[in-house]
């Protein structure tokens, strides 16, 4: 990750679990909301993003430079898939850079996807502005992608076949910041099948975890 909010430029190799420990304003937060960056990514429109964070100009990292880019890639390692025998466990690889623009805008540099399937191979494309390269006939036949906003990833509107594992491993990433002040409350009962990012339902999700358990 590169040019991200206190982020100059940092690689992460994440065991499990990951502790992150540092006094205040050390830029543990700026860490966590890279995973909720890479999730909305994955199905919002990029502006909107950038929008829900005070702009383009709040999230890049503040350096001598007047136009710094933002660059992330993000390595998965025995990440869900299927195939026609079932789930497997592949590997994949989703990069880009963001290069700002005169007048608040910014426009995608670089983009890259790779997902690696057992005993079904290598699947890829690299776009570099408007420009598209791949081993997946549908996107091969596309040698420029004037169509798609200069401003928007092409990754949630070219996520077929094994791509689209890759999307919804980012997709799933979900970062939670618990309000006490929420669990002291009472609650509206709800399935419990999914946290909110404060744990306003935590009751609903510690209930449904135990009804599984019985279930075993």
């Amino acid at each position: 990750m590169k040019g991200f909010r206190s982020i100059q430029a940092e690689a992460i190799d994440f065991a499990n679990p990951l502790l992150l420990v540092g006094k205040n304003g050390a830029g543990k937060s700026n860490v966590a909301d890279i995973f909720a960056f890479l999730a909305e990514i994955a199905t919002l429109p990029l502006q909107t993003v950038f929008n829900s964070r005070g702009g383009l100009n709040s999230v890049r990292h503040k350096t001598g430079k007047s136009t710094p880019s933002i660059g992330m890639a993000v390595e998965f390692d025995h990440f869900p898939a299927y195939n026609s025998s079932g789930m497997v466990e592949a590997t994949g690889r989703y990069a880009f850079e963001i290069q700002p623009q005169p007048r608040f805008g910014m426009e995608v540099a670089r983009e890259q996807c790779v997902v690696t399937m057992p005993d079904a191979g290598t699947f890829w494309y690299d776009r570099t502005g408007s420009t598209i390269q791949s081993n997946l006939e549908v996107l091969s036949s596309l040698s420029r992608v004037s169509w798609l906003e200069p401003s928007s990833f092409l990754l949630p509107v070219a996520a077929i076949g094994p791509l689209g594992f890759v999307q919804q491993a980012l997709k799933r990433m979900r970062v939670y910041s618990i309000e006490p002040w929420k669990l002291r409350e009472m609650q509206d009962p709800d399935t419990g099948e999914t946290l909110r990012s404060d744990g306003g339902n935590a009751a609903s999700v510690l209930n449904h975890i135990e009804n599984l358990a019985r279930s075993l």
